[in-house]
């Protein structure tokens, strides 16, 4: 589920808050490293469990309507169609779905008031009424209905972006990826399906490790790369570099040096595009360069030292970007953008 280039936005995060701490923990930085991919986690399953909450709603106001005998035939107000449809079906009874979100101890229930609000975005929106008014439908439908849902109403919304944030602390860096992968998964969903395919956490097996030692061998050199870095830009003082790009150049010190297995040049272009989203304006340049330099200089002096099958030669450049997985197997593919 999670890219490397997001794990290493989390560790990235996580360093940031370290070296503002004054009481600086290395422990309790592990600790939290990995609540904030959990709370990523989190605000993905919320995202389920909030449709199927926005669906039993329909449900309780179609039942309103029947009790104080308003005749409303196929109303949209008083139709359960949102309820029964397959894929909100699917998510209630998934026992391992429910197992899972219980065993997490995520719960809508405090924020009643502000599904009811956003019911009514919902129920009013012609995306709604429209499905509502059809008696039968294809599971293409029922699949494309809440999609558009959560496209053209939740997700533009003012009122489920700020539950999202009190919810997951980190949902504005996370929502495009927890957005892409709801979508995806919700689209895996078939009309006989038992269980809904959740993604899991991690990509591959050894990412999690990945995350910690990249956070821990930015930590435990810290003074090294600081020195290296300062040396390296005589013409700036570094007390003047912005503090994300301090940390953005350690970290690729650190994955360039002990991570054998990742090219310097794949890299060099995740810090960068990185740097382009959390840096300051023109921090990319200066990046690019100072890194550039120290990774020369490592490599003359013999400390870095990449192995692996298919790894690329770093001043022989390629016309495309080589697709980094745990096999070390590269596809062509065009360049990060």
């Amino acid at each position: 589920m999670i890219s490397r280039r997001h794990l290493r936005i989390k560790v990235m995060q996580a360093l940031f808050a370290y070296f503002l701490c004054e009481d600086k923990d290395l422990k309790h930085t592990e600790k939290e490293l990995i609540k904030s991919v959990e709370k990523l986690y989190d605000s993905y399953l919320l995202i389920f469990m909030l449709l199927v909450e926005l669906a039993d709603l329909s449900r309780i106001r179609a039942e309103d309507k029947v009790e104080k005998h308003i005749k409303v035939f196929m109303a949209p107000e008083v139709n359960t169609r949102f309820l029964n449809n397959f894929v909100i079906q699917t998510i209630i009874n998934d026992e391992l779905f429910l197992e899972l979100v219980k065993k997490r101890k995520l719960t809508w229930q405090p924020e009643h008031e502000n599904i009811q609000s956003l019911f009514s975005e919902v129920k009013e929106s012609k995306f709604y009424i429209s499905y509502c008014r059809r008696t039968n439908g294809t599971p293409e439908e029922d699949t494309q209905f809440i999609l558009t849902i959560l496209k053209e109403i939740l997700y533009p919304s003012e009122l489920f972006q700020s539950l999202m944030e009190e919810k997951c602390f980190y949902w504005e860096d996370d929502n495009k990826l927890v957005q892409t992968i709801t979508n995806r998964t919700i689209k895996t969903i078939k009309k006989d399906s038992e269980t809904i395919s959740l993604q899991p956490l991690y990509k591959e097996d050894d990412d999690k490790e990945f995350m910690m030692e990249l956070l821990r061998k930015t930590i435990i050199n810290d003074k090294e790369f600081e020195k290296k870095i300062s040396n390296t830009s005589k013409n700036w003082d570094i007390e003047r570099i912005a503090l994300m790009d301090i940390i953005l150049m350690k970290m690729s010190l650190a994955e360039m040096l002990y991570f054998n297995d990742i090219p310097e040049k794949v890299t060099i272009n995740e810090i960068l595009e990185i740097s382009k989203e959390y840096s300051t304006k023109g921090s990319n340049n200066f990046i690019n360069g100072i890194i550039d330099q120290m990774r020369i200089d490592y490599t003359e002096a013999g400390k870095i030292v990449k192995s692996g099958k298919g790894l690329i030669v770093f001043d022989k450049t390629p016309d495309f970007m080589p697709a980094y997985n745990k096999k070390n197997k590269y596809k062509k593919q065009k360049a990060y953008k």
